[in-house]
């Protein structure tokens, strides 16, 4: 993805205002919380920490993936 400057200081200020007015939110991404830090900003990762509990889900082959092939 492109994280321009403009995009971190948008995902900052929606997570910043969910965290305090004590929204719930649910993120979903293919990165764990390093990469967040080293792509997008040591504060938005921190604040996602603050804001979800964390839950993993191994799975061996990308879903949009299997589903394809499944098509064929």
């Amino acid at each position: 993805h492109n994280y321009t400057p403009w995009t971190i200081n948008q995902l900052f200020t929606l997570i910043n205002h969910r965290l305090n007015n004590g929204l719930l939110t649910i993120i979903t991404t293919n990165l764990n919380l390093e990469d967040i830090d080293h792509r997008l900003d040591e504060r938005i990762a921190s604040m996602i920490l603050e804001l979800c509990n964390s839950y993993v889900l191994e799975v061996d082959q990308d879903i949009r993936y299997k589903k394809n092939i499944l098509k064929k």
